[in-house]
């Protein structure tokens, strides 16, 4: 059995190494932050419009998510994933819909659909 290298292995890896009290405040930060433990440097929120408009062309065409995922070959909790903005979707993905739904990548990803269908509904 080969011995660690020294100053272990996060050393061998580049990364400095952090004791199971220093990870636990990390931690313990992330949560009161609301950050969820993601602390990635520039990670950017996904936009909020981009599931909204998901649902908006689902529902314009009468689909469920059961009925859509079906449709796409996609599992229903990926898609509910994109449509709550948990997860951003592919621009392959993006793309594939946007031909299901027959309206361009524009029209899909266009910000002031929200505004257009908020407006619809009043």
């Amino acid at each position: 059995i080969a011995s660690p290298p020294p100053g272990g292995f996060a050393a061998a890896a580049g990364r400095p190494w952090r004791s199971k009290k220093a990870c636990s405040a990390r931690r313990g930060r992330a949560e009161q932050e609301g950050t969820g433990g993601n602390t990635t440097k520039g990670k950017r929120d996904i936009p909020r419009y981009i599931g909204h408009n998901l649902i908006y062309y689902r529902r314009k065409k009468g689909l469920t998510q059961e009925a859509l995922c079906k449709a796409l070959d996609l599992t229903r909790s990926t898609y509910a994933y994109y449509e709550i903005g948990r997860t951003l979707p592919t621009v392959m993905f993006l793309k594939r819909l946007a031909q299901y739904y027959e309206v361009t990548l524009d029209e899909l990803l266009d910000e002031s659909l929200e505004e257009q269908s908020e407006s619809e509904m009043a």
